[in-house]
């Protein structure tokens, strides 16, 4: 409980909040993450001097990164480069810094909720330690743990929204986001099945993201982003093609924000269960599948 509080002032390494009410206060930083040597940005949070909580030694800040092309590069056409045998090269990773704005989480997501701080009524201090690479904040709020609506009240919401037909169908290719938190996030090829789109037999053609059985797209707090146009607002079914050959008998999980923010709290437990070959299915939980409003240009 209790108003959001703030710490405007960043050029000092311990800032002074005062607390109005007694209660449990969760935390959001505005921040750049300046280049490095490419590295996680680690921070330790310390409250009133002091460590709070084991989790709190480990908060990781996120990075930018883009796929950097020339000046014919086309994202929604898929004009990437390619060589002498006509197979498509995988675009060069850099660093697209850009100002953030996240509510802090356990870094080993082993909860699905923001990390919480007690603190009562009066003055207390808190601090970011630098652990690795360079990191520039604006701001530090501290605010009631942000609460979302259940998928219920989602789609009781939106119930008078019309579904779109068949002629709204919006594809986006996966390999083309605009956007990811790693450098090993990158366009790949696959061919173990012939209609993963583009498909050649005689070149490799860059049509999957992500990674399954490598390295990739497995780190808790990874990301990644995508834009795209949305003409006729309504009520959208997110289907994905994926393939999840690794957790044998469990699911692999992902969590989806749209403009930034999570549409209910569902949307942060969405399942992908384990399967041998590839899979379409629609967003869901295990239990539910989902659909979403859109009604103008939208980032997830």
């Amino acid at each position: 409980k209790g108003e959001t509080l703030w710490a405007p002032d960043l050029g000092k390494t311990v800032y002074t909040v005062e607390v109005p009410a007694t209660g449990r206060y969760a935390m959001t930083v505005d921040y750049y993450p300046c280049e490095g040597n490419g590295s996680n940005i680690e921070r330790i949070f310390i409250l009133d001097g002091r460590v709070p909580f084991k989790e709190a030694r480990y908060i990781n800040f996120t990075r930018v990164w883009a796929d950097r092309e020339d000046e014919n590069y086309n994202r929604i056409e898929r004009t990437f480069k390619k060589d002498f045998n006509k197979n498509e090269m995988r675009p060069i990773k850099y660093e697209k810094p850009e100002w953030r704005s996240e509510e802090i989480y356990d870094s080993e997501s082993f909860f699905s909720s923001p990390m919480q701080f007690y603190l009562e009524k009066g003055t207390h201090t808190i601090a970011f330690e630098a652990a690795c690479e360079p990191l520039q904040t604006s701001e530090i709020r501290l605010h009631p743990a942000s609460e979302y609506i259940s998928y219920k009240e989602y789609s009781a919401k939106y119930a008078d929204k019309a579904a779109p037909t068949q002629t709204d169908v919006i594809y986006i290719n996966a390999e083309t986001p605009v956007a990811t938190s790693e450098q090993v996030l990158y366009a790949m090829n696959d061919r173990t099945s012939g209609i993963t789109e583009p498909q050649s037999t005689s070149a490799t053609l860059l049509n999957t993201i992500g990674g399954n059985g490598g390295d990739k797209w497995k780190i808790s707090g990874q990301w990644i982003k995508y834009e795209f146009d949305v003409e006729k607002e309504g009520m959208y079914d997110i289907v994905l093609r994926f393939k999840q050959t690794v957790n044998q008998g469990l699911f692999s999980s992902r969590a989806l924000k749209i403009d930034g923010d999570y549409p209910f709290e569902e949307a942060k437990q969405l399942q992908f269960q384990y399967g041998s070959d590839w899979q379409v299915d629609t967003l869901n939980d295990g239990n539910t599948h989902f659909s979403f409003y859109f009604d103008n240009i939208i980032l997830f």
